[in-house]
């Protein structure tokens, strides 16, 4: 059930049929409603409530995390004509070797390529450096202030989704940061 706190936007996690992370956007309650209701998922872009481009024409569960939302790709489905045909299998999304920080810095690198309408890390890109960096710190200050650990589990998956934008505006890669603390711990 969404509550009243649930109000603000905050992320949504787009994964396809096989639990793998193709997307991230950002909802709040009204588009968590409209997504359970219609069976596709609609998400929050400039304080309008609207189709998500890239997921159109496919199936959608979505769930309530802890200061997330979750949106689960079931099915794809063909079109024909003026109406749907039978649900297919969605594309698959290709995971990278190193794991799912590497697969989430790939998408958002290439939302940063192509600036796909719909796309919350769209939107933060075009808002610019300065207003990803204060969302930076925002998360940052609740992952501090979380009261459990769930919260801080959500709250962190959020800094370091933020953090992988920075990093992507900044032209320094995760790679990058890795090979610094690698270094440190020599």
């Amino acid at each position: 059930m969404v509550s009243e706190s649930s109000a603000a936007a905050r992320p949504a996690v787009v994964l396809d049929a096989a639990g793998r992370v193709c997307a991230v956007a950002a909802m709040d309650a009204k588009a968590f409603r409209k997504s359970l209701e219609s069976g596709e998922l609609w998400v929050l872009r400039e304080g309008r409530v609207l189709p998500h481009g890239a997921t159109r024409g496919r199936a959608v569960r979505v769930c309530e995390g802890d200061g997330w939302y979750e949106a689960r790709l079931e099915t794809e489905l063909a079109q024909a004509g003026p109406g749907r045909t039978e649900p297919s299998a969605p594309a698959p999304v290709q995971p990278s070797a190193s794991g799912p920080l590497h697969d989430l810095e790939r998408i958002i690198r290439e939302r940063r390529r192509t600036l796909p309408e719909g796309s919350y890390t769209s939107y933060l890109f075009r808002e610019g450096v300065a207003r990803i960096r204060k969302k930076l710190g925002e998360e940052a200050i609740e992952v501090i202030t979380a009261a459990s650990a769930a919260e801080v589990a959500g709250e962190a998956a959020d800094l370091l989704y933020h953090l992988l934008v920075l990093l992507a505006a900044e032209e320094v890669s995760l790679d990058q940061v890795l090979e610094v603390l690698a270094a440190r711990v020599r």
